[in-house]
């Protein structure tokens, strides 16, 4: 647990800028998205890259 009780974010300037410290008991996330890639991202109602917008109301 961090000192704040919350995540502690750090930015790098590139993937394992830094490699001697990349696993050292830190967890390294990172997102790589490219255009025309849909099976691996989540995409909203509104989506501008599908080219839709939609507005629905389901009810259970």
């Amino acid at each position: 647990m961090t000192q704040s009780g919350k995540a502690n974010f750090i930015t790098s300037k590139g993937l394992l800028e830094d490699p001697s410290s990349a696993f050292n008991s830190k967890l390294v996330m990172a997102t790589v998205r490219s255009h025309d890639q849909y099976n691996t991202t989540i995409y909203g109602m509104d989506d501008r890259y599908r080219g839709y917008s939609v507005n629905e109301m389901w009810s259970l």
